[in-house]
């Protein structure tokens, strides 16, 4: 009789206490069809707190967005009116029921690739929207990303009234793209039947960011939930520590290959949330894009499809060279003309790099000129004007508005630094010689070159080498262009040219041989 009795009372037991059991509270494909002016079923879009206006908008669910995405996905794009605006740009969900859940969990896919500044989140409610007090992902002006990511909601537990929402701020221009995709939001409660032994589950990357810096390492860094307790009825685990192997990987996406790779061997994971941040370091690359790999294994665990999580992070540069100024063009220039940009550097030691310059229109975007000059050196801790090659004239629209911009890259093609653009306007101009926009001195032969920017006074003399002047090629007002004289009676030797302006002087060296 009282076998019978522990029987059933252990039955019982088993029976009465609860267990985790997942369930899907809310899915998004945005799959059918919709606009801004009417999106999915229970989204709302906005454009600064209020519906959105043509002709063009953001969220596009087609017409241009189809050039970086397929329809039945949000997106925000540079294109195309009005591109220039600064203004809030939201996706709000419906409103969801987490009464009795817990462990809230919210995963998606996206992808990004961000042109210039762009403040882009997904921040959280659990009024229903009537307030956001919840940051759930902030990407801290990210230049790329793309793939799934999953972020825990501690915050929406047992929330009857819980919304999300993605919101940028600033103008079109400074992006390329952003868009998400296969929402899925899930959550915890009690039932079923008591597991054979612990469910692991990774449940967050804490490093690497979404963007690192090249050349500075880190330790990567992961949360697993560990939800023993200690208590029966899991009688394969008599604490509610585990030890458990945790291993990272990173590979660089380019070339698909593993660059890190590290093990802890039976790591103790304490009931509840466990930061693991006891990875060696890892160093990565500028101008990178890598892939980090965290998986949490144990040989009694029932559920080995919640061990992994992966995230895409890519790496900025570790010399910076920054595109400060525009030189050449000035606005509304006339004829040929060479690009001309300053780029400056705060490193303490030279720096070899690419420059660059592009020219658009400024209403289609359309490229109409590109070059790229280097590698460049630029000294330590300095600046240099650099030149690029001579535009085309046909390319251009006599009163059409363009835009030339440069940066810098190191020799993979990542930018480094902030780019520098400026608008101009194009006048067509019949022109023999192109237009100077500096002053230069250049001696070729017994030919002296000298380039004068504006009109101006000028004194060119030649000297020997005891600096003793030997002859005056030029004196007094000229125009402002390219102008050349001849070095005529001089006899065998060297001797120096000097050009001599209010606002230019230079020294050129010549050798006479007869």
């Amino acid at each position: 009789m009282t076998k019978r009795v522990i029987i059933v009372m252990a039955i019982l037991l088993a029976i009465a206490v609860p267990i985790s059991a997942q369930v899907t509270i809310f899915t998004e494909d945005f799959s059918g069809e919709w606009n801004v002016y009417s999106p999915p079923p229970g989204w709302t879009i906005l454009e600064d707190g209020g519906p959105p206006s043509g002709p063009q908008t953001d969220w596009d669910n087609g017409g241009w967005a189809n050039y970086y995405a397929t329809d039945g996905v949000p997106i925000l794009y540079w294109c195309c009116d009005d591109y220039f605006r600064v203004q809030t740009d939201e996706f709000v969900s419906p409103s969801f029921d987490c009464s009795g859940l817990e462990n809230i969990r919210f995963r998606w896919q996206h992808e990004l690739s961000f042109y210039g500044s762009y403040d882009a989140r997904i921040l959280g409610s659990t009024n229903g929207g009537s307030s956001w007090d919840y940051e759930i992902y902030n990407y801290s002006n990210t230049t790329v990303m793309q793939g799934f990511a999953t972020r825990v909601i501690d915050w929406a537990d047992g929330e009857p009234d819980v919304a999300i929402k993605f919101t940028g701020y600033g103008a079109p221009w400074d992006i390329n793209w952003w868009n998400f995709d296969d929402i899925t939001i899930t959550g915890e409660e009690g039932g079923g039947p008591a597991p054979e032994g612990v469910d692991l589950e990774m449940a967050d990357i804490n490093r690497p960011f979404v963007k690192e810096v090249g050349g500075e390492g880190f330790n990567p860094s992961c949360k697993i939930y560990n939800p023993f307790d200690g208590q029966e009825p899991q009688p394969n685990f008599l604490e509610a520590t585990v030890d458990a192997e945790v291993r990272c990987r990173i590979k660089d996406m380019a070339t698909q290959q593993t660059v890190y790779e590290d093990v802890l061997n039976s790591y103790p994971l304490e009931f509840g949330y466990n930061d693991v941040d006891n990875f060696r370091l890892f160093t990565p690359e500028g101008n990178m894009l890598y892939e980090v790999l965290f998986v949490v294994t144990h040989p009694e665990d029932p559920d080995e499809q919640n061990n992994d999580m992966t995230l895409q992070f890519s790496t900025e540069a570790g010399v910076v060279v920054d595109a400060v100024a525009v030189v050449a063009p000035d606005d509304n220039p006339e004829g040929i003309f060479k690009p001309k940009g300053t780029f400056v550097t705060g490193e303490a030691e030279a720096v070899d790099v690419l420059l660059h310059c592009a020219i658009t229109d400024a209403t289609y975007h359309a490229a109409v000129y590109t070059d790229e000059q280097g590698p460049v050196t630029i000294p330590a801790l300095d600046s240099i004007d650099q030149e690029f090659v001579d535009i085309d004239p046909d390319d251009f629209t006599d009163g059409s508005m363009y835009t030339v911009t440069f940066w810098a890259t190191d020799e993979k093609g990542g930018r480094i630094g902030d780019e520098y653009a400026s608008d101009f306007t194009w006048h067509e101009a019949i022109v023999e010689n192109p237009v100077v926009t500096t002053f230069a001195l250049k001696v070729t032969g017994t030919t002296v070159n000298f380039d004068l920017s504006k009109a101006t006074s000028v004194n060119l003399r030649v000297y020997d080498v005891a600096g003793t002047l030997v002859s005056t090629l030029a004196a007094g007002n000229y125009a402002a262009g390219s102008h050349a004289v001849n070095i005529n009676g001089l006899g065998s030797g060297v001797y120096f040219v000097k050009l001599v302006t209010p606002f230019f002087t230079d020294i050129a060296k010549v050798t006479v041989v007869k």
